[in-house]
């Protein structure tokens, strides 16, 4: 049988774990206008396109790719891939939910 203790630091854990993390992901997707550059561009977009639509000369492209990832998984975007980007998982984003 689980303590009371044991149960209240597993509350505590996850709540730091999910809640900080994906608070910090959305303020990053915010900071960086990563819905308006998906938006502005009207259709699938990949990982590049989003890269060069922030601007920035010094992003870290694979830190981005798992920002996104992170996004998709929180069902923040939606992914999709095609035929030409199969072996590049999660650099596809259609829509802004």
């Amino acid at each position: 049988m689980t303590s009371d203790a044991t149960i209240q630091g597993q509350a505590r854990f996850f709540h730091h774990l999910f809640g900080g993390i994906s608070a910090a992901a959305l303020r990053c997707a915010l900071e960086l206008d990563i819905a308006g550059i998906i938006n502005r561009h009207q259709g699938p977009i990949t990982l590049s396109q989003i890269a060069h639509g922030i601007g920035s000369s010094s992003l870290d492209v694979d830190s981005l790719s798992r920002l996104m990832r992170f996004l998709v998984h929180q069902q923040i975007f939606d992914q999709h891939e095609s035929e030409e980007n199969r072996s590049i998982p999660s650099t596809s984003v259609q829509s802004f939910s």
